[in-house]
């Protein structure tokens, strides 16, 4: 580029710095008539009257600037350097370059590399400010907009009610809405209100439904079935059978007889299956549960000695398992304290705990049905409280060996026994945070009315148990009971129902009454932030219940936080300060579910 080496005292220089050159611009101003005919210095007169210094263009066009008089003569120059609008053809000087437009819009540059001298998009532009977060505004292909409304955030990480939040998603106005909440991981519970546990040491670290072994939140065996109400199977060879000696209220089914051992397989190697197979083909059919009693009791066949007790028993329990490998619920030892097996001694004697030989059976129970509630059922349970020091005897060792069992309470001969005493003992056995079933259950009485009212009593009592799982009616047509309790039947031997059956068919079709006494109560302040353990009393005839915690004005299906939950309480981990929270409990059963009353209790502050 020429410039010129003297404009003399007229001449206007200007410095433009773009990027890392500099320009040197000289601008000719004429400020009176006598000097509008000199030529600057160093400058010539070419042949068609303009002055330039030689070559094919001027200097004003080398220097890209001319006097705005002659502006109209310029050839296109979008892209170069410029100070003002009249040194462009396009006449707008914009973002120091000539550009095609008089301006660009925000996230847009005339003097971008990529398209100097037209508007073109760019990164970053002071005209599009943003808040610092991801979905707020910033240029996005050449406009100052906010991010889709598909992009995925990072919000505040937050744990509560067992539940982790913190990604989101957002909402094309520049927030960032969080997505729903998910479980913590491992069905543990929150630590803080921050991040979830990593690790269980106690039960109370597990969400509901849960208990903690050996380190890990395993499903609570007490919530695993529905609540069932039962019977045994009797002889019955066949569906048809079964269908005119059974009646519809039974979702539940017992071998009477055909499931003990000796019954089964009277001579070594040769089984009779007749009677399970029927029983397990009719469950099947009609979508019911069926109960195996039992693997070990009593002295077993005959032919069973101290010499091949071992064997035999392991290979019983494996070649039922091999049969009917869906069982879902197994009576393993019948009666242990007071009718062990003469062989016993075979297979574990007392041992250690005293109780070896039914841990074994355990064992071998488990090795074979990895998935099935497996029981230890026994007499007087409930009757007596030295019946339940026995079974507690047997129940620890198990429990401290890692053994996942239940309880099995045979029910006989509680005419006796008030509702309270009964309820006092269940209460006992369900500290061991083990599922509980009422395995033989009847009333003997042959007076109609009386035997309603006690069986009502008790029923209750036992139905509505939180740990109580199921109930087994052991039998219920008349001529077709044990003798000793010849007088419990519920249904005549004409087919009609006692007392007893009707009050049954009104109280098993009803809906449950809604829960009651809240803990804390109604409007308490002044709660712990650390998390505290709500409590209540179960409705009538409710089997299981779904609770629900919030700070919503009203409850909605977002604030369930446990649902068929069988336990009368909840955990609810870490709260937020100074803030009210609402909670409820509705009772269910399969007849429908009993919405209960809100309830509302304040946190305490935070501690300055």
């Amino acid at each position: 580029m020429k410039i010129a080496r003297n404009c003399g005292r007229h001449v206007t220089f200007a410095l433009v710095a773009l990027s890392s050159s500099f320009v040197l611009s000289c601008v000719a101003s004429i400020s009176s008539p006598e000097n509008s005919e000199q030529t600057p210095t160093g400058l010539e007169e070419n042949s068609d009257g303009q002055t330039g210094s030689g070559g094919n263009g001027s200097d004003w066009d080398a220097m890209n600037v001319a006097p705005d008089e002659e502006a109209h003569d310029l050839p296109d120059n979008l892209g170069q350097f410029c100070v003002g609008n009249d040194q462009c053809r396009s006449k707008s000087c914009v973002d120091g370059v000539c550009c095609s437009t008089s301006s660009c819009s925000a996230c847009q540059r005339c003097n971008s590399d990529e398209a100097r001298g037209r508007c073109s998009p760019v990164e970053t532009d002071a005209r599009c400010p943003t808040n610092g977060s991801s979905c707020g505004q910033r240029c996005r292909e050449g406009s100052c907009s906010y991010a889709a409304a598909t992009t995925v955030c990072t919000g505040k990480a937050l744990c509560m009610h067992d539940k982790m939040s913190g990604g989101g998603q957002c909402d094309g106005q520049g927030q960032c809405a969080p997505l729903a909440p998910t479980p913590c991981p491992g069905n543990l519970k929150c630590n803080t209100t921050a991040a979830c546990k990593t690790e269980c040491t106690s039960d109370q670290d597990c969400r509901p439904q849960h208990v903690c072994t050996q380190g890990t939140c395993a499903p609570d065996p007490v919530c695993r079935s529905e609540k069932f109400f039962g019977t045994v199977w009797q002889n019955w060879t066949n569906a048809a059978e079964a269908k005119k000696g059974l009646d519809p209220i039974f979702n539940q089914l017992t071998p009477e007889n055909a499931g003990k051992w000796h019954e089964a397989e009277r001579q070594q190697g040769v089984y009779n299956w007749a009677r399970l197979d029927a029983m397990f083909a009719y469950c099947a059919q009609e979508e019911i549960l069926c109960k195996q009693h039992f693997f070990v009791g009593w002295n077993g066949p005959s032919w069973v000695t101290n010499q091949n007790a071992a064997g035999a028993v392991e290979n019983w329990i494996k070649t039922f398992m091999a049969r009917y490998p869906t069982t879902p619920i197994i009576d393993v030892v019948n009666e242990a304290p007071l009718d062990a097996p003469r062989w016993r001694d075979a297979i574990g004697g007392a041992g250690e705990s005293g109780w070896d030989w039914v841990l074994w059976s355990f064992e071998k129970a488990r090795a074979n049905a990895p998935n099935a509630i497996l029981i230890l059922n026994d007499y007087d349970i409930l009757k007596s409280d030295g019946g339940i020091s026995r079974m507690l005897q047997i129940v620890r060792p198990l429990k401290r060996r890692g053994h996942s069992i239940a309880i099995g309470c045979q029910a006989h001969l509680l005419e006796g026994e008030s509702a309270a005493s009964v309820k006092r003992r269940l209460d006992i056995l369900a500290r061991e945070g083990l599922p509980i079933f009422i395995t033989e259950f009847d009333i003997n009485i042959a007076n109609d009315s009386l035997q309603r009212d006690r069986l009502a009593e008790l029923f209750k009592v036992l139905w509505e148990h939180p740990s109580v799982r199921g109930i087994t009616h052991w039998g219920f047509r008349q001529g077709q009971m044990w003798s000793f309790i010849r007088d419990a039947y519920l249904v005549s031997s004409d087919g009609r129902d006692r007392a007893s059956m009707s009050w049954l068919r009104t109280y098993l079709a009803e809906k449950p009454s809604a829960m009651s006494v809240p803990s804390p109560s109604n409007g308490s302040t002044m709660v712990s932030g650390k998390g505290i353990r709500l409590t209540w009393t179960a409705g009538r005839a409710g089997t299981s219940r779904d609770v629900y915690l919030g700070t919503n004005t009203t409850l909605t299906a977002s604030n369930l936080v446990s649902d068929n939950q069988c336990a009368l309480h909840y955990d609810t981990g870490p709260l937020m300060p100074g803030t009210v929270y609402r909670w409820r409990v509705d009772e269910k059963n399969a007849n429908g579910t009993t919405t209960g009353s809100v309830y509302t209790f304040e946190t305490a502050p935070m501690e300055p």
